[in-house]
């Protein structure tokens, strides 16, 4: 038992200070009880537990049943956090669906098993309106020990409560001092952020994508470089999607890069059928507004839609909802799509079917094992073959060695990116890096020279491959020669060399 009294919980009659549908003291009353608290704790006082607790999918039972069983739902809750804070406890609404419940006699060592009781008792479902409807929290919890200012104590609780939020919800989360750190990261991203797209502080790096069969320069994909000294280009996006800036620098990004691209094409260095590649958020795409976002950046640039790619992350296209609908609008407008990283999404060949894709990235983890791991061999071919019955092209990406880029030449693979021809390079660079820019037909220097050898022993890597794929003897042969891998004697395949090949390569395993 705490030395708190029932006089010092009670919620009082300033109806200023209590919100009115639920009748739970407000935010102002929450800051004020945790000041008294904090001068107990001052003096000896028990510890106590904040618990932040916030609804999950609220809005979605707002639109489906309506807001008068959604306040009802919030009224049900709320008289279950005040039956499991009990006499002692202290439960407020401090918006929406956010709850704050203060327990005191729980410290550190009680505060995750409270914290779950208390999702349980939130997790029970709730007959209201006729309805009987199952509700989840996420709660995040905080042991205070020592007196804290009441805001730092909120702002702790808050911030363990959004980074369960971030992981899925339904969990509990106990406050960690990193946390802290990475709100404060997010905050000053976000402040840093809306000033340098008004300054015009962000730019845009450009990598070439080559025609792995002439080195011709086909595209360019477009990536966001931006001096942040605690922000580095991986998490740019993720971080613009956390602080709500993902529609203005995806605007910001579109309006360059097709800028960009209608001056590389003028000057002639990209062809008529040239392309500039972009990244869209998923949190873009799913706004419902993508096709005046799009059509306003072409219009501005003078860039045709055929040579404006919109890159979709294959994880993406699948989790986000409202992204298929996106990629719809795209194609009507007549803008390429583009399936990002494939094979690291988990993509079926029924999802891709549902539309009509330009063309299919294949993701760097696969090119950078290809040489050495049949599995990944395998997945690289049967990206391949699926991008050529369902009319796409590819890209594969993370290209670093002549060796890769011809194993994919030979595999089929039309185009490639990677170190092996540049890493993302400013604009003023890009002709540098051309031969004949001029004369109608770029070629990037230092592609990929076609004539690189193919040693036996990919041959022998690509038998495995296709011999897991379930191939006979003869499609692998035939496969083989397709290709151009020769015989360690230096020769074409037939099913037998085929068949002597894999007795002898029972003898050992091929791993990733």
């Amino acid at each position: 038992m705490s030395d708190m009294s029932t006089t010092d919980l009670a919620p009082g009659t300033d109806s200023r200070r209590n919100d009115q549908l639920t009748g739970l003291p407000n935010r102002p009353a929450l800051l004020t009880m945790l000041r008294k608290v904090n001068a107990k704790v001052a003096v000896g006082g028990p510890p106590y537990g904040v618990f932040a607790v916030d609804l999950d999918r609220f809005a979605d039972v707002n639109t489906v049943y309506g807001a008068d069983v959604a306040d009802k739902l919030l009224v049900a809750v709320a008289a279950r956090l005040s039956a499991w804070a009990g006499d002692e406890g202290y439960v407020a609404r401090v918006c929406g669906d956010e709850f704050v419940v203060l327990r005191f006699g729980t410290g550190p060592a009680e505060l995750p098993a409270a914290a779950r009781a208390l999702l349980d008792v939130v997790a029970t479902p709730v007959n209201v309106g006729g309805y009987r409807i199952h509700v989840t929290a996420t709660v995040g919890a905080y042991a205070a020990t020592v007196p804290r200012l009441a805001d730092e104590l909120l702002a702790s609780a808050n911030a363990a409560r959004v980074h369960g939020k971030r992981a899925g919800g339904s969990r509990v989360v106990v406050f960690d001092p990193a946390m802290a750190q990475t709100a404060k990261v997010r905050v000053d991203f976000a402040n840093d952020l809306g000033r340098a797209l008004d300054d015009d502080e962000i730019s845009l790096h450009y990598q070439p994508i080559v025609d792995l069969a002439t080195g011709e320069l086909v595209g360019l994909e477009a990536l966001l470089r931006w001096e942040h000294g605690q922000v580095a280009p991986g998490e740019l996006v993720e971080l613009a999607e956390q602080t709500g800036f993902a529609a203005d620098l995806d605007a910001w990004v579109l309006r360059r890069a097709c800028s960009d691209a209608a001056r590389l094409r003028d000057r002639g260095v990209l062809g008529a059928d040239g392309y500039v590649s972009v990244n869209l958020s998923a949190q873009t795409l799913a706004a419902g507004d993508i096709g005046r976002l799009l059509t306003s950046a072409l219009a501005t640039s003078a860039l045709g839609a055929r040579n404006l790619l919109v890159e979709v992350k294959e994880a993406g296209l699948l989790s986000t909802e409202g992204v298929l609908e996106a990629v719809d609008v795209l194609q009507r407008l007549g803008i390429g799509v583009s399936i990002d990283a494939f094979g690291a999404g988990g993509a079926t060949l029924a999802d891709l079917r549902s539309f009509a894709f330009a063309t299919l990235k294949i993701d760097r983890s696969f090119v950078q094992r290809m040489t050495t791991s049949a599995d990944a061999l395998t997945v690289i071919a049967s990206a391949i073959e699926l991008a050529r019955g369902l009319g796409a092209g590819t890209v594969a990406m993370g290209v670093e060695s002549a060796r890769q880029a011809t194993m994919l030449r030979r595999l089929g693979c039309g185009s490639g990116q990677g170190y092996l021809w540049s890493e993302p390079i400013p604009l003023p660079r890009i002709a540098h890096g051309l031969q004949g820019a001029r004369f109608g037909n770029p070629t990037w220097v230092g592609s990929a020279s076609s004539s690189d050898d193919i040693t036996a022993e990919h041959g022998l890597l690509r038998i495995v491959a296709l011999h897991q794929s379930g191939a006979s003897s003869a499609s692998i042969a035939a496969a083989l020669n397709r290709e151009e891998f020769r015989s360690p004697q230096g020769q074409r395949w037939h099913a037998r060399a085929v068949d002597a090949a894999l007795r002898r390569l029972d003898a050992f395993t091929l791993t990733s």
